[in-house]
């Protein structure tokens, strides 16, 4: 405060200026006067009360961070705050939250503690109540305002009520009986929040109690909690809790599968037993945890896509009644009419007979033939809407056996089908068994075809076989007729890896070698062999992916189809495969899984987590698979072959995955696969695609639209990724019948038909990859769509089968337009609808493809293989049809 300037009257002159009493008592009265007024004028004696406390005003902010200011005048006056200084003031609101802060303009935001130094509880500061602080280092510490007598008042009041205080003391024993009590009902009802350790595995992590939960045992029927890391891989997974290992299990206590723990998630499960130590989760991991979810929305689904296709094809045109004939002598006794006025149906009275006026149709959802378009007088058809039998309006009757989902019925004249079926079974013809295949050094040859009692022969020393390819029950007789030829198996003889045999220098030898399960064995049959143990490194990788139809295959000749075929290596006499060879002898990685979908919407076991954008366990397998082979010295691939599809077909089918997240999800999945390659080194890696296979069970031919919405997807990606490739067909391969998998032959020839494509990325070649429509043109009024085909030596089926048709403005996952008709013409397939189909697209083949053994398939018979007729017809789409 500025110091007070005063000017005291004084009376008379010096030296002896107040000659009075009176006039000195004035004078001193009337200075203090002027003091008195000029320290009320001054706001600083009000600021700064007896207790030298300041006040707060303006209080804002938050209930647990508090704003306020010193007031203008007070600031005016010089007041400032330090680290001794004393305020005053009244929160807003009580605080719900610890710690809590006030910030005084002008300062900074600092802690507000409680009397006892440390951070304020929840609840302590309470609304209008007033309270001073004083600093105390860096912050505020409460000196008065806390609990009020009336405060402590209630709070002996409730301990009395609970037997706490006797006679107005605390009675410590009862404090600790209530402690205890306490305790134990945490136990019951408390969940452990378990602190989860940094370095955890997707099987393994280690966590520990918080200290202030140490109390609760781990009992039978105890609640936990925790956060998983890494997404799980395997059954299993344990979780160890003070040095015991805890298996987690389902809530049914079934073994959890890959994915069912998603990285990142918290659980929550409870001690199911302490020996063997066990949690069980208390939600559900996946749907079959869940009794009889997949089975209600199987049904559901089915039962959804009859009903769509029946009101699809619903003619909701009214059926009035009419009056027919005279007054009073009616012609019909009832008539129904159209809204035109026309009759539809009547019963004539006379000669007692039903007369129509529209075609009729018999079966399932049949509507679509009737009208006035109706191609049909009469028809008979199948569960799909496709006549089986019918009377077209010319008078023409069609019958007989019509597959192929409305096909022309026609007899198999050349019993091409059954040659099929013969040559499904794998085994050698007899001139086949005579001949023996030469092995030389242009490559190592990888002997995996699925059939009996082959041949083999050295042509050169330091030529060589690898029989760990053979399939099981696989067998081959080999003939070492060079010093240094040599026999190698990449998973060894007997068990042990990497073992090779030549044979005694000088010494003419033959091995036979059979595979038991997962063994090759060897017998000299004659001669000696020197059996060594060496793993030698490749000259180039090539990395496999997807899901069975590779992950099944790779050891079931699937990689010794592939190099037979870019070697034009044959087994049947005819055709020139491989017109200009190529000899391969690569590192191969198997990364393909099982059971997989691109993405985690349609099941957990996926390629890529939708929500997160991240690799999903079945890239983390392809890759960790991939990093063990470079870390041991292999080449990092630069080409990967790849077949997957039907693990989203479901998703698709009943519209919980949309086409849009598919293809999103689809190229993640192949953008991060050739990044993570360029990342090792790969300097410009390639993918080869087989498209999807088929099946006749009922549940595959539910998903028609998951599979074409599938096919649409792979075309799209074909289309628009240079580094992505066409290479064949499986949908017509040997297999098993009602088993999506294929046989050994199968295997093999699946790989062999890959040879092409990679031979005509890598070798520059222009190899057919089977035959092709080449254009698509409508006739008939818009009903009729001809499909001209473009190969080498075209033939045409008897039966040929119905591609899909999607709708004008639709995609491949629209209910596609029923087919009435399939036929050929030359080289040409014509398709007729019982509607206009401008702006509708083709997609061939139709979902599963249920029937590839009749004479249904379209092929090139130029490009026969191994023992397969020919290429089918590639997989296509048309644009809009106009």
């Amino acid at each position: 405060m500025p110091v007070p300037v005063f000017d005291l009257q004084t009376f008379g002159s010096a030296p002896n200026q107040y000659t009075t009493e009176q006039a000195l008592e004035a004078g001193i009265n009337a200075g203090f006067v002027a003091l008195w007024n000029e320290i009320v004028a001054k706001a600083s004696l009000t600021a700064l009360n007896r207790l030298g406390v300041i006040p707060l005003t303006d209080i804002g902010g938050t209930a647990n961070a508090i704003t306020a200011s010193i007031s203008a005048s007070v600031v005016a006056d010089g007041v400032t705050l330090n680290n001794t200084s004393t305020i005053s003031f009244t929160p807003s609101a009580s605080n719900t939250g610890s710690p809590v802060t006030l910030f005084v303009a002008g300062d900074q935001a600092r802690l507000l503690r409680g009397e006892d130094g440390g951070d304020i509880p929840v609840g302590y500061l309470k609304a209008s109540r007033f309270y001073i602080a004083q600093r105390f280092g860096a912050n505020w510490k409460i000196i008065s305002g806390g609990a009020t007598f009336d405060d402590l008042v209630a709070i002996g009041s409730d301990l009395a009520a609970l037997g706490l205080i006797v006679g107005g003391k605390a009675d410590q024993n009862a404090l600790t009986a209530a402690i205890t009590q306490q305790q134990q009902a945490d136990n019951l009802g408390d969940t452990i929040r378990l602190n989860v350790a940094e370095g955890g595995t997707a099987q393994a992590i280690t966590a520990t109690i918080p200290a202030a939960q140490s109390h609760i045992a781990l009992s039978a029927g105890q609640p936990v909690q925790f956060r998983w890391p890494v997404t799980n891989t395997g059954a299993d997974p344990t979780i160890t809790i003070g040095g015991v290992a805890y298996a987690i299990k389902r809530k049914n206590g079934g073994a959890l599968e890959a994915a069912d723990l998603i990285g990142g998630n918290r659980y929550r499960a409870f001690v199911f037993l302490n020996d063997p130590a066990t949690l069980r989760l208390e939600g559900a991991a996946g749907m079959g945890d869940i009794n009889g979810l997949v089975q209600d929305l199987t049904a559901k689904q089915l039962q959804a896509d009859l009903t769509e296709r029946v009101a699809q094809r619903a003619d909701d045109r009214s059926l009035p009644l009419l009056s027919d004939g005279e007054p009073g002598e009616l012609d019909y006794l009832f008539s129904i009419g159209d809204g035109a006025g026309g009759q539809m149906l009547g019963f004539h009275l006379l000669r007692r007979m039903i007369d129509l006026g529209f075609p009729l149709a018999f079966g399932p959802g049949s509507s679509f033939v009737a009208g006035d378009n109706a191609q049909y007088l009469l028809s008979i058809e199948d569960e799909g809407g496709n006549p089986i039998f019918a009377i077209g309006r010319d008078g023409t009757v069609h019958g007989g056996a019509m597959s192929g989902g409305g096909s022309t019925a026609g007899v198999d004249v050349e019993g091409f089908a059954a040659k099929r079926a013969a040559d499904e079974v794998p085994i050698l013809d007899d001139d086949e068994q005579t001949s023996i295949k030469t092995f030389t050094t242009d490559r190592e040859m990888y002997v995996g075809t699925p059939f009996r009692g082959q041949n083999f022969a050295s042509g050169e020393a330091g030529a060589g076989v690898d029989v760990g390819w053979l399939p099981p029950n696989g067998e081959v007789n080999i003939e070492l007729n060079h010093d240094a030829a040599y026999i190698y198996s990449r998973i060894g003889f007997g068990g042990t890896a990497h073992n090779t045999l030549v044979r005694t220098p000088g010494v003419y030898t033959v091995v036979r070698v059979f595979r038991i399960v997962g063994r090759i064995i060897y017998h000299v049959m004659t001669g000696s062999v020197v059996e060594s143990s060496t793993a030698p490194i490749r000259a180039r990788s090539i990395a496999f992916g997807g899901q069975s139809h590779i992950a099944g295959g790779f050891a079931q000749g699937l990689v010794a189809g592939l190099l037979d075929g870019m070697a034009n290596m044959q087994w049947r006499p005819g055709g020139n495969w491989m017109p200009t060879p190529v000899h391969w002898t690569p590192h191969c990685i198997n990364g393909a899984t099982g059971a997989t979908a691109i993405t985690s919407i349609s099941q957990p076991s996926c390629w890529w987590i939708n929500d997160t954008q991240s690799d999903g366990p079945a890239l983390t397998t392809w890759k960790n698979r991939i990093t063990t082979a470079v870390t041991d010295g292999q080449p990092v691939p630069e080409d990967v072959i790849w077949a997957q599809g039907e693990g989203d077909t479901q998703a698709l089918t009943n519209g919980t995955l949309s086409l849009a997240v598919h293809w999103a999800d689809m190229q993640a999945v192949f953008n991060e696969m050739r990044n993570f390659l360029i990342g090792l080194g790969a300097t410009d890696p390639q993918f080869y695609i087989g498209m999807l296979g088929c099946g006749e069970s009922s549940g595959l031919r539910a998903r028609s639209r998951g599979y074409t919405a599938v096919r649409q997807n792979y075309l799209r990606l074909i289309a628009e990724t240079a580094w992505v490739h066409y290479a064949c067909e499986l949908y017509d391969l040997p297999r098993v019948y009602n088993d999506i998998h294929y046989n050994f032959l199968g295997h093999y020839t699946h790989g062999y038909r890959y040879s092409r494509a990679v031979n005509n990325v890598r070798a520059g070649q222009n190899n057919r990859l089977g035959p092709q429509v080449t254009s698509a043109t409508l006739e008939d009024g818009g009903r009729t769509v001809r499909l001209t085909i473009s190969g080498g030596d075209i033939r045409m089926p008897s039966n040929p089968a119905a591609p899909w048709i999607i709708p004008a403005g639709g995609d491949a996952q629209s209910p596609g337009v029923p087919v009435t008709r399939v036929r050929t013409d030359g080289n040409d397939l014509l398709v007729t609808a019982a509607q206009d189909l401008t702006g509708c697209r083709v997609i061939y083949p139709d979902g599963a493809v249920p029937n590839p053994r009749g004479d249904s398939i379209i092929y090139d018979v130029s490009d026969v293989h191994v023992k397969m007729p020919g290429l089918p017809l590639r997989t296509f789409i048309t644009d809009p049809l106009s």
